[in-house]
């Protein structure tokens, strides 16, 4: 069984046991978490409806906090010798998934 769950503005395909790497989860290592927004759960029967899908949830718990790779982005001016280089590295929370709940 399988289901696709939102956080972050980001739509994610979990498993139980899987571990999945998301925008940062204000939570510490260790600790359970919840996640109430489960869009689409597969396995035997593909359930999609809303009415269906009201009381389902994911659990899973922390494993690390991590950063991402770091994302480059120049700045330049042609003729002028104006170069920049910027960059930013988002910080990223790694969770096992324990259990897929359907109502």
């Amino acid at each position: 069984m399988y289901a696709i769950i939102e956080n972050g503005g980001r739509q994610f395909r979990v498993e139980k046991g899987a571990i999945v790497e998301m925008n940062r989860v204000g939570a510490a290592v260790g600790e359970e978490i919840k996640f109430e927004q489960v869009l689409l759960v597969g396995g035997d029967q593909l359930v999609v409806s809303p009415e269906a899908l009201k009381g389902a949830s994911v659990s899973g718990k922390v494993v690390a906090h991590t950063r991402g790779p770091k994302q480059d982005a120049w700045k330049y001016k042609p003729k002028k010798y104006y170069r920049r280089r910027l960059g930013s590295r988002e910080d990223r929370t790694r969770v096992a998934i324990a259990e897929i709940v359907v109502p």
